[in-house]
């Protein structure tokens, strides 16, 4: 099977690197936020409020497009399930990053030794079409957004991976939800016993 995945906070924790360089370069820390405000769900908001809206976009610009792929962390288990899946199945990254930002992910996946069989760009573009086009059994992806256009219909099976800023958003009843990685490998499983 064909398997799309998701680079930022699926893969690899973006949010982590982004709250450590902006703990670095402003003092404020996003962890130390959220706990005082456990019943605010747009994390977003939060750190707006913290920043300031102009200072936060240039930081979250400024840090995608530069070279972080030795000091991103990878989610828990990802690696490893990456690395058992990609001995059995063609795994495509599929990121909403543009090609000028694909400077971290490609250098993590070199770093990593994780080879895929494709790398897909959409420049924040709906990645329903980029499933079809590349064939994609199922799709990994953190963001609800994204399978806003993977209607009951789509031959790709939208997978949604368990982060704190989805928490709270509806889901389709078609979207296939895991909380971690090795439930995410189980799913593919089930997936393959369904072919």
């Amino acid at each position: 099977m064909r398997l799309g995945i998701d680079f930022d906070n699926t893969l690899a924790d973006f949010g982590g690197l982004l709250r450590a360089i902006t703990l670095e370069r402003t003092g404020v820390d996003f962890r130390a936020i959220r706990a005082a405000n456990p019943d605010v769900a747009d994390i977003e908001a939060l750190c707006y409020a913290a920043v300031g809206r102009e200072r936060f976009d240039a930081l979250s610009a400024e840090i995608v497009l530069a070279d972080h792929s030795t000091r991103i962390e990878s989610r828990p288990g990802a690696i490893e399930v990456m690395r058992r899946l990609g001995a059995r199945h063609e795994i495509v990254l599929l990121t909403a990053r543009s090609e000028a930002e694909s400077v971290t992910p490609r250098r993590w996946l070199e770093h990593h030794g994780l080879r895929v069989a494709g790398f897909v760009t959409t420049a924040t573009g709906p990645k329903a079409t980029h499933a079809i086009e590349h064939s994609l059994a199922a799709h990994l992806d953190d963001s609800v957004a994204v399978f806003e256009a993977f209607d009951d219909a789509h031959p790709t099976v939208p997978v949604l991976m368990a982060h704190p800023m989805n928490a709270a958003h509806p889901r389709a009843a078609h979207w296939r939800s895991v909380e971690d990685w090795l439930a995410f490998e189980r799913l593919v499983e089930t997936l393959e016993r369904e072919r």
